[in-house]
C-alpha cells in the first residue's frame, strides 16, 4: 500500500440509489488506513467504491479492543475525485485532548465500516 493511501471494499448489499436530482448513490463499504499515515489525511479514490466523486462519508469505527488507543476518522470530501479521511487520537494519555496521529504512522490495523455517498 502506498504512503498515505486507504483501502477500502463494498460491502455485498452494495449501492442504493438516491432519491434527487443528482443522480447519487449510497454505497455501504469498509477503509482501512494506511501503513504510513499523511499528516492532513490519507487518500482513498472515489473509484474504489464505484463512484466518480465522493460528496460525503459517513466513518463508524469497528469495535475498539479494551486497553488500545481509539482512532477517530474525520473524511473531507474533495471536488474531485480523491477524498481525504483525517485520523484523530488521544495517544497513551489519559482524558487527554485528541491531536491528530503523528506522520507515517502504521494505521494499517484500523478499519472502520463507512456509508459513502456520492456520483
Amino acid at each position: 500500500m502506498a504512503a498515505g493511501a486507504c483501502t477500502g471494499a463494498v460491502d455485498a448489499d452494495g449501492f442504493s440509489p438516491l432519491d434527487g436530482s443528482n443522480n447519487g448513490y449510497m454505497v455501504n463499504g469498509t477503509i482501512t488506513l494506511s501503513t504510513s499515515y499523511a499528516v492532513g489525511g490519507d487518500t482513498i479514490a472515489a473509484s474504489v467504491y464505484g463512484l466518480g466523486r465522493i460528496t460525503n462519508m459517513v466513518v463508524m469505527p469497528d469495535v475498539i479492543t479494551a486497553g488500545t488507543n481509539a482512532v477517530v476518522l474525520a473524511a473531507i470530501p474533495a471536488s474531485g475525485t480523491i477524498t481525504k479521511v483525517q485520523a484523530f487520537w488521544s495517544g497513551a494519555a489519559t482524558n487527554a485532548v485528541l491531536t491528530e496521529v503523528a506522520a507515517n504512522t502504521d494505521l494499517s490495523g484500523y478499519t472502520a465500516n463507512v456509508i459513502v455517498f456520492g456520483t
